[in-house]
């Protein structure tokens, strides 16, 4: 089973800042507060309350490989096809949000137009969260990071802004008539051309600041439910770092509190990445304090952390304490959870069984003992 590289890579570098007590810089977020605010459309900072917690559908509709055909990909990282009594059972343990990591590059022709199975695909999984009365996240992933088409370069922005609006384009079109369950997410990690994780460029950060504020006007240019739908944008990186938050600038937005910023943090990474290393009160408080200054950073903005977790532990109790206290530092800073579950070394769901405790006994329901 495949662990994302840039897990290892990113979380790694945030260790220097992280666990250094840094103080974060401070975002451009002009919170639109003289614009029209909507009321026939949830707000953003109503939609973080009401998805609660949530799980990814990792190493899956994000695959990059494919066994016999390109519609393999879904199946080719050692995950069996997603099934609707796979999201029913999400549903049943108490998630409100299924986070849908997607790659587009494998289905989109020279023009940008994506397959139409690949897409009615999508589509599928989608209904499988929605019909159960849960938010579904449906993003951009593989095609960004180390082996993406997409860079946080000026450059790369000028050379594919028209094709990435085209992509965006269809699926907002596909989805235009689904209702406030339904978000979008528009780069999951992108980095510089030279795969720094932690210490972009300005012109890196620029670039960042350019993709997120064309997705949101391709998104709002579409009309209907898209027009007042929550998104969310990134950091650069999806990076939690003193320089990736410092240099974030919040896109301009047609209404008042319709959109998001996700960041992902693996942290502590020593106690995470590692089966042996333990769950102490002083790795407890440092994540206290970390995401007490990333909730200050950010102010009233809605911020989702669209994933973390650690590695199947020898000493399970360790894997449960660690969830128990992070979610708990999460829920205190308003700072909505994705867990991340990509079927291997993160797995939380057996997805073949339908059982959660096969891999991580009661890590599953430290989360649900938090969030009743």
């Amino acid at each position: 089973m495949k662990v994302n590289k840039k897990i290892i890579i990113t979380s790694l570098l945030l260790m220097t800042s992280l666990l250094s007590g840094c103080v974060y810089g401070n975002p451009v977020i002009d919170t639109n507060k003289e614009k029209e605010v909507d009321t026939t459309w949830e707000s953003a900072t109503d939609c973080a309350k009401n998805m609660k917690v949530g799980w990814n559908l990792g190493n899956t509709l994000d695959c990059t490989d494919h066994k016999n055909n390109k519609y393999d990909t879904e199946i080719s990282w050692g995950n069996p096809r997603t099934t609707k009594a796979m999201i029913d059972a999400v549903k049943a343990k108490g998630f409100e949000t299924v986070r849908l990591p997607i790659t587009w590059r494998n289905y989109l022709d020279k023009k940008a137009n994506i397959d139409e199975n690949w897409l009615n695909r999508v589509q599928e999984v989608v209904d499988y969260v929605i019909d159960n009365d849960m938010y579904a996240i449906i993003n951009m992933h593989h095609d960004t990071g180390e082996q993406g088409w997409l860079k946080a370069e000026e450059s790369n922005y000028e050379e594919n802004k028209d094709f990435f609006a085209k992509i965006w384009t269809q699926i907002g079109t596909r989805f235009a008539s689904y209702d406030k369950h339904l978000l979008f997410e528009g780069l999951n990690e992108l980095i510089s051309e030279d795969h720094e994780w932690v210490r972009p460029r300005q012109s890196s950060l620029d670039a960042v600041t350019k993709y997120n504020q064309l997705f949101v006007d391709t998104i709002r240019g579409l009309g209907g439910n898209n027009e007042k739908r929550n998104i969310i944008v990134s950091t650069y990186a999806a990076s939690s770092s003193g320089a990736s938050v410092g240099g974030f600038v919040l896109p301009k937005d047609k209404y008042a509190n319709h959109l998001m910023v996700e960041l992902h943090t693996y942290n502590p990474w020593d106690f995470c990445s590692s089966n042996t290393n333990s769950w102490t009160s002083s790795l407890k408080n440092n994540i206290t304090n970390d995401f007490a200054r990333l909730r200050q950073s950010f102010g009233d903005l809605p911020v989702i952390i669209g994933e973390f977790g650690c590695v199947h532990k020898k000493n399970k109790e360790d894997e449960v304490n660690y969830m128990k206290d992070t979610c708990e530092v999460l829920k205190k800073n308003n700072l909505v959870p994705i867990v991340w579950d990509d079927g291997g070394e993160f797995a939380i769901l057996n997805r073949r069984t339908l059982t959660w405790d096969d891999f991580k006994p009661g890590y599953a329901q430290a989360i649900m003992d938090v969030y009743k």
